[in-house]
């Protein structure tokens, strides 16, 4: 049984994804859901008993919503602010990644390989807020402005994992992909609505800039790949981040 390939690759999807922001002018409530479209294209060179290597790009974007919930923050002056409303944003998230490892192959007719890797990755996000989304009091009960703005947040991280595959038959191929990402220059960027210029009408913003935290962060794919002929392919690819 042959293990391995050589690919151009490119698709789409959908995915859910649930963030918890703090610490920020938009955490009416930290539990945020999205739904979105997805596409993602690439290049993979997976042969057994030789360099492994695999170079994607990703796109996704949809609407992410919160529950309706009241918070207190600071404002740009370390003023205490009321904030009431919901999360309401067109979120778009995107990143490329390379990994670079070596794969073996074993098993009695070599059906199984596996290759450990490591490489480069980007990630960046960003939410566009609607207008109306948040009220904006002070201390005192008294009216501040009806919030709207934009957030945005990206991040380099290296990638250190495991690629495992079982070569089912000449068709069904079953692959896992598990790795940790320790992550690196964190930067985080908010435009923000402070009130409203002297005519009571125009919204008046102010922006505000800080590095994130480095985490370590995890993701499992499991991509399984029906040969449809000698030049294609088709792939479903679960994974959770």
């Amino acid at each position: 049984t042959d293990v391995g390939s050589a690919r151009v690759f490119g698709g789409g999807g959908s995915a859910w994804m649930q963030d918890k922001i703090k610490d920020t002018q938009f955490s009416p409530d930290p539990k945020v859901d999205s739904w979105m479209w997805a596409v993602r294209t690439g290049y993979e060179y997976m042969n057994a008993n030789d360099i492994f290597f695999r170079a994607e790009g990703f796109w996704r974007g949809g609407k992410a919503e919160s529950g309706d919930k009241a918070f207190s923050t600071f404002d740009v002056n370390g003023s205490t602010i009321n904030v009431k409303g919901q999360f309401d944003a067109y979120v778009h998230n995107y990143g490329a990644n390379g990994r670079v490892g070596y794969m073996w192959d074993f098993g009695q007719e070599q059906q199984f390989a596996f290759a450990p890797y490591t490489g480069i990755g980007y990630y960046g996000q960003r939410a566009s807020f609607k207008e109306g989304s948040f009220t904006k009091e002070d201390a005192d009960g008294d009216f501040l402005a009806s919030e709207g703005g934009q957030w945005q947040a990206r991040s380099w991280y290296v990638p250190v994992g495991v690629y495992l595959q079982y070569v089912m038959n000449e068709k069904l191929c079953v692959g896992l992909f598990a790795e940790a990402q320790f992550s690196f220059g964190n930067y985080i960027w908010e435009k923000f609505q402070t009130g409203t210029e002297p005519d009571g009408t125009t919204p008046k913003f102010a922006e505000a800039s800080s590095n994130g935290k480095n985490e370590v962060n995890w993701r499992a794919e499991l991509p399984i790949t029906w040969q449809l002929t000698y030049r294609w392919d088709l792939q479903l690819s679960p994974y959770y981040q």
